[in-house]
């Protein structure tokens, strides 16, 4: 099969992949900071975001080494996407398992900062794509 095919096809599953951890990071964030309350299927949907985040990290480092611009820029901003997630996760099952309200307090003003934070790499990949 053709290089540039299999990049393409790759390209492809990234982008809906990258896509989706936006969506179930950002939903899974949002809706809890909108109700005040934090639950299990909130985490579920911040791992799921950290799961599609690893993978279309990994996607993308593979199409970087078919295409041979292995850019160490991009990776390092994908590695810390994926970090910023898992620290988030971390944070919310802690919150979840002690059950502090002054802990669940810090979790909800910040866990959006946080969010935000991972928004700056996210989107500066996804520049740098464009213009590589």
């Amino acid at each position: 099969m053709d290089v540039q095919l299999i990049e393409a096809h790759y390209l492809i599953v990234a982008i809906c992949v990258i896509s989706a951890a936006l969506l179930f990071y950002s939903i899974g964030v949002w809706v809890e900071h909108v109700r005040g309350r934090l639950k299990f299927w909130h985490i579920g949907l911040i791992l799921s975001g950290l799961v599609c985040n690893a993978i279309g990290v990994g996607l993308m480092k593979s199409i970087a080494q078919l295409n041979g611009t292995n850019d160490e820029l991009h990776t390092l901003l994908g590695v810390l996407t994926i970090f910023i997630i898992m620290v988030h996760a971390m944070w919310a099952i802690w919150v979840l398992v002690v059950r502090s309200p002054k802990a669940y307090l810090y979790y909800n003003r910040l866990s959006i900062f946080l969010w935000c934070i991972w928004l700056i790499p996210f989107f500066f990949e996804i520049y740098l794509s464009f213009t590589l």
